[in-house]
């Protein structure tokens, strides 16, 4: 009879242990997936803002502006000073951000596991400037209803 008490007991508690360790890991998950978050969107929006400041113009005819499945489009100059194409989309079979280099082969700037719900591009037109304004919406897999916004604005090269 005693071995039984002490049975029930010692369930009870390792049922006490196993709730908090689970209550506990719960926000630990959710912070790292935060964090996950923050790291690729900022490289992701440095790599954007980069491309952006040393552009030249923004191709209007290739380009996909104020849809949530944005492309953006630059022209910029090489190292030969040739005017070159730059674009930036996102791929619709695994929801990445993509940059196009003129020598037209697709690179992935999101890294696997961060899906892009959307980017919106908005051209700004100003009497001494051309901008970008820019709206990353990205999750991360592991948990999609972690939805994370981030914006950013940048001015195109020699335009201000």
């Amino acid at each position: 009879m005693e071995a039984l008490l002490y049975c029930a007991i010692l369930i009870i508690l390792a049922g006490s242990l196993l709730a908090v360790l689970t209550n506990v890991s719960r926000p630990l998950r959710r912070i790292s997936i935060t964090r996950n978050l923050t790291q690729s969107a900022q490289v992701i929006l440095e790599r954007l803002s980069y491309d952006i400041r040393r552009a030249e113009s923004i191709d209007d005819a290739n380009s996909l502006l104020a849809t949530s499945s944005g492309k953006l489009t630059l022209k910029s100059r090489d190292a030969s000073d040739n005017l070159v194409s730059t674009a930036f989309t996102v791929a619709t079979t695994t929801n990445r951000l993509q940059l196009t280099e003129p020598n037209g082969t697709p690179l992935p700037l999101s890294p696997a596991g961060i899906i892009v719900n959307s980017l919106v591009f908005r051209k700004i037109v100003t009497t001494n400037s051309d901008a970008i304004k820019m709206e990353l919406i990205i999750s991360d897999s592991r948990l999609v209803s972690a939805t994370t916004s981030f914006y950013s604005t940048n001015v195109l090269r020699n335009n201000y």
